[in-house]
């Protein structure tokens, strides 16, 4: 339904309104968009580089609202980017012949390490970005690379803090004498090590 005329005109600013809340889905149609518009390549990738300016800009609010999601959304609420999302992404970069843009992206996702889960998808995007020939050789491969292991290796350096806590959150609906024993060791802030029987 979305025709070329239509999509030089109104892409940018769906991106600007509504990159931030919905980058995944917005990246998915600008890739569908681009394998199905047939017009000259100047002009798409024109279209294609003013698309990638407004996502740009929008980057850091995106990242920024999934940073400041309630701890208990972000259980069920993915990751602002995943890996498929970033791939997508970079392709779009190099389409556009925009890549000295693309070198901004991994300062972006360093500053929201979470929400652009640099442990995690940006690790499995490098591993898919590494068979795309056009990217692999890239200077913003290479800084996406950095940022990540960077991330990685500041993790790894020192072990996570000791609980000074050990109560466990649990209500148990069972009032048996073994339960009640549970409930009593969960309850417990000091108590690491109980014995139940089976």
């Amino acid at each position: 339904m979305l025709g070329v005329a239509d999509a030089e005109e109104i892409l940018p600013d769906i991106i600007d309104i509504k990159f931030s809340c919905y980058p995944e889905g917005l990246l998915k149609l600008l890739m569908m968009l681009d394998s199905k518009f047939d017009y000259p390549a100047d002009s798409k990738q024109r279209d294609c580089e003013e698309c990638v300016k407004a996502m740009i800009a929008r980057f850091p609010d995106a990242l920024s609202r999934w940073k400041e999601l309630p701890e208990y959304r972000r259980e069920y609420q993915p990751a602002a980017i995943r890996e498929k999302a970033i791939v997508n992404l970079f392709r779009l970069f190099w389409r556009a012949d925009a890549m000295d843009i693309a070198d901004c992206v991994p300062q972006v996702f360093d500053q929201f390490p979470e929400a652009a889960s640099l442990n995690s998808e940006v690790p499995k995007a490098l591993v898919m970005l590494r068979d795309i020939r056009e990217v692999f050789h890239l200077k913003s491969y290479l800084l996406l690379w950095q940022v990540s292991a960077g991330y990685l290796l500041g993790r790894s350096e020192t072990p996570p803090e000791e609980p000074r806590d050990m109560t466990t959150t649990v209500e148990l609906a069972c009032s048996c004498s073994q339960c009640e024993a549970l409930q009593e060791f969960c309850n417990n802030s000091e108590k690491r090590i109980e014995r139940f029987p089976l």
